[in-house]
């Protein structure tokens, strides 16, 4: 499965989500954080050729992180909104 299938999964699902009033769901940003990590590996590949592919790869990780730590909030405040 290529990492456009996760986010699309992910889009689909918040849209479920606002739709049916539940604005707390992570499944976005966790499929977005799934889909930048399957990214690095290609862009790794790419950046042995042109040295300023470095910076994507960095990027990237900046970007998967920023997903991740958003997916985590989102969970947490998910959870104390259902109790």
């Amino acid at each position: 499965m290529s990492h456009w299938h996760f986010s699309i999964y992910g889009t689909y699902k918040q849209i479920d989500s606002v739709q049916n009033d539940k604005p707390y769901d992570y499944t976005l940003a966790a499929t977005l954080t799934v889909m930048l990590f399957l990214r690095i590996p290609n862009q790794v590949c790419v950046s042995f050729e042109n040295s300023h592919g470095w910076f994507t790869v960095v990027g990237t990780i900046i970007g998967a992180v920023g997903f991740g730590y958003l997916t985590y909030i989102t969970y947490k405040i998910q959870k104390e909104q259902e109790q």
